[in-house]
This record gives C-alpha cells, sequence and structure tokens, in this order.
C-alpha cells in the first residue's frame, strides 16, 4: 500500500511539474552506462528539472560513468517509486596510527540537496582495536551531529563472522537531517597486540544488510563499491510539509 501511494504521489508530482517546467526534449539520453535516468533527473540542459537533478555523465575510452550534479559522486542507481538515489560511498582506513583516508582521499561526502536515509543506512567500523566516528552536517553545515561506536576484540578465536555487534565490528544507525557526512577511525593502541590479523581499522557508511561481516576483513578490506542510499525530494519542502500543501507533492524513502 505504501508503494502504491508513493507511486500515486510521483505521478501527481509530475502532472503539477509539467505545469511549472518545461518537459524534458524527446531526444534526452535515457541512460549513461548502464544506469538508466528517469525525469526528473538528466544529463544536459533542457533534459532535468532543475540543477539538483543533474546527472553528469563522463566519458572516457572504455564507460560511461554517471556522477551526480558536479561532484565526483558515482551513482549506481535511481528510483522513481521509492524516491531514493544509490551512490558509492568512500571507505576510509587507518593502518599503524596514520590518517584515515581512502585511495581517493575522500573520507565522507557532501550532498546538499539529497539527505541521507536514516532508516537505510548504517555507519559501521571495522577492527580489533578501533574508534570510529560519523561526524553528520544538515543541508547548511551549520548544525553537526556525532556519533561514534568502538570494536575491541584480542584473538580472532572470539569473533564471529556476520555479527558486527562490538567484537571485531560495530555498527550504528545515521541520525535524521544529514546531507553530508565526513567520517574518523582510528586504533585505540595502535593495534599493537593484533598486528598480525588486524593491521588496519575501517570505516564506512552503507545500505543497512548489505556488508556482511567476515573474520577476513579484519587482514584486508580492499575499497569495495559501497552503496549509499540518498532520499530526494522536489522542492524545498520536507514529506511531511508537502503534506499539508496539496499543490506541492513531494516523494521519498
Amino acid at each position: 500500500m505504501n508503494k502504491i501511494l508513493k507511486l500515486i504521489q510521483l505521478i501527481l508530482l509530475i502532472v503539477v511539474a509539467s505545469k511549472t517546467v518545461s518537459q524534458p526534449s524527446p531526444d534526452c539520453p535515457k541512460s549513461c552506462g548502464n544506469l538508466n535516468i528517469p525525469y526528473p533527473f538528466g544529463t544536459r540542459d533542457g533534459c532535468y528539472m532543475n540543477d539538483t537533478f543533474l546527472v553528469t555523465c563522463n566519458h572516457d575510452s572504455s564507460m560511461s560513468i554517471p556522477l551526480l550534479g558536479t561532484n565526483n559522486i558515482l551513482v549506481l542507481n535511481i528510483s522513481l517509486e521509492a524516491g531514493e538515489v544509490i551512490v558509492s560511498s568512500p571507505v576510509i582506513r587507518d593502518c599503524h596510527g596514520t590518517e584515515s583516508k581512502n585511495s581517493n582521499d575522500q573520507n565522507g561526502l557532501n550532498l546538499t540537496h539529497f539527505s541521507i536515509s536514516p532508516s537505510r543506512n548504517k555507519f559501521t567500523a571495522v577492527g580489533c582495536d578501533t574508534v570510529g566516528v560519523f561526524i553528520g552536517y544538515d543541508s547548511s553545515r551549520k548544525h553537526v551531529t556525532t556519533r561514534g561506536c568502538v570494536s575491541m576484540c584480542d584473538t580472532l578465536g572470539e569473533i564471529r563472522n556476520g555479527s558486527c555487534d562490538g567484537i571485531g565490528c560495530c555498527q550504528i544507525g545515521v541520525p535524521d537531517g544529514v546531507y553530508g557526512f565526513a567520517m574518523q577511525s582510528w586504533s585505540i593502541s595502535n593495534n599493537s597486540t593484533i598486528r598480525d590479523f588486524n593491521p588496519c581499522n575501517y570505516a564506512f557508511t552503507l545500505a543497512e544488510g548489505y556488508y556482511n561481516f567476515e573474520t577476513a576483513n579484519l587482514k584486508s578490506l580492499e575499497n569495495p563499491r559501497l552503496p549509499l542510499v540518498l532520499d530526494w525530494a522536489v522542492g524545498n519542502q520536507t514529506c511531511e510539509e508537502a503534506q499539508q500543501n496539496p499543490k506541492k507533492l513531494c516523494v521519498q524513502g
């Protein structure tokens, strides 16, 4: 029933939008690489509702890469029915006390117009001597919300695959109203007693249920393409505000 309601809202949204903004040209690209790009998103002028919904399609010799707006944030999927955009989320690491970083020297995302779904994502830290911190920002980047978790263990024998209960891996929820975030991760004692099986700590924010912890991750966790779920809406109102005004509808996850 909820999905049907969202679909009805989306249909009404597009009808309302058609009266206030020009419709996309029939020759607008419908995809970039393997990504389908439905309106109100688009890849060039005349194909998207406004700049919020721009998807930059970068072309190289082997593939086309869809990026959200003008940021270097890889788009993995766009869902009209759910009101969600799934993007690639970075992984940071801390090895022997070095500065938290990933291969792109990126420790978070700045989204501005897209909120990070609090019901669909988790912040995760992996390690046996690990503190992980999630720092969330509102759309103005003036209000900061900080959350963290600690993961500890002395031997591999006490760790359970698939468990993120604070032994080898810990997880916490993402706060509501977050439009950007940074992450930090460090070792409490510089991994001094567990370096043979856990040389680095890791932290990342991703879609709940996607990551399944394994003890092998303590030895090495390559930077995979982890999905992060973003909510999107049309206009400047939240869904709660829009419900008070039937002329302004929105879709959010």
